[in-house]
């Protein structure tokens, strides 16, 4: 849920004066990096270690140290990431973020064609893919292949 969070109050901190890649690396460290590493709300991950380093461990004690280990290394990380972007943070005006969305390219704000579809076999036809190769392109590539050896 970090993540997604983040994502959608990523515009209003570009728009504050945080530079773009500053609030991508904030995200995921933090959203990514921290969050789902150490699982800690929901526990499947923990568990799985726990699982995996034999009968003698519990779960719980993975997720603590888990947990400790996934706040030194992101405070680190959001640390070192605050001081090499510091430089390029800026004074808060609504510019910034027409900028960064003017930067996604001119198709980027056009509208699309159509409203889509959600239909299974239109879908599947649409990400048709024809084969690398046939069975009668392999033969004559062999066939090649030993000709050059000989």
């Amino acid at each position: 849920a970090v993540p997604l969070v983040s994502a959608i109050l990523l515009p209003a901190a570009i728009a504050a004066g945080l530079p773009p890649i500053a609030g991508a690396m904030a995200i995921a460290i933090a959203g990514q990096g921290m969050a789902l590493s150490s699982d800690y709300v929901i526990g499947v991950a923990p568990g799985i270690s726990a699982k995996a380093a034999g009968a003698g461990v519990s779960a719980a004690l993975v997720a603590d140290r888990a947990l400790l280990l996934s706040l030194i290394t992101g405070v680190i990380a959001l640390g070192l990431g605050y001081l090499i972007t510091r430089k390029s943070f800026m004074s808060a005006s609504p510019l910034h973020l027409e900028k960064w969305q003017a930067s996604a390219g001119n198709n980027a704000t056009e509208e699309l064609d159509g409203p889509g579809t959600f239909e299974k076999a239109e879908i599947a036809h649409g990400t048709e893919r024809a084969p690398l190769a046939t069975g009668s392109d392999i033969d004559a590539l062999l066939t090649l292949q030993s000709q050059r050896r000989n």
